[in-house]
């Protein structure tokens, strides 16, 4: 009896943990979006000095999701993400990187950011277009 009901406990987790993160998305999704269909390296770097640290964990948290595979890629998306794995790693790897390191590390590196955002605010936007 009691080990259902830690099952139970543990996916009720899992799914509230699941609904955090999208709930992140869909509340910087206009942001994230404005920020993905920027090209131009100059102003995207002013963007990145003006953004957020709650921003910037949302981005990190990306990162980490196209790692894990939990958000769908295409081929063609692969193979860029091959050339960009090690940055999109460094960027995702420390789970307590400060928002001072994120932000410097984008700075650096401004064009990861339309690698790592417009996959996931893809899949938000299917899920806008089937609500519908």
């Amino acid at each position: 009896m009691k080990k259902d009901n830690k099952k139970k406990v543990a996916s009720s987790r899992a799914t509230t943990t699941t609904n955090t993160r999208n709930n992140k998305i869909i509340k910087h999704y206009k942001e994230l979006k404005s920020i993905s269909s920027t090209s131009n390296g100059i102003k995207l770097r002013a963007i990145i000095k003006k953004l957020k640290p709650e921003l910037l964990r949302c981005i990190q948290e990306c990162a980490l999701n196209i790692l894990n595979e939990n958000v769908p890629i295409t081929n063609r998306l692969k193979r860029t993400f091959k050339k960009n794995e090690k940055l999109i790693r460094n960027l995702a790897k420390r789970a307590r990187m400060s928002s001072n390191k994120i932000r410097r590390y984008l700075l650096k590196y401004p064009l990861i950011l339309k690698h790592i955002l417009r996959p996931v605010l893809k899949l938000f936007d299917d899920d806008d277009e089937s609500n519908i």
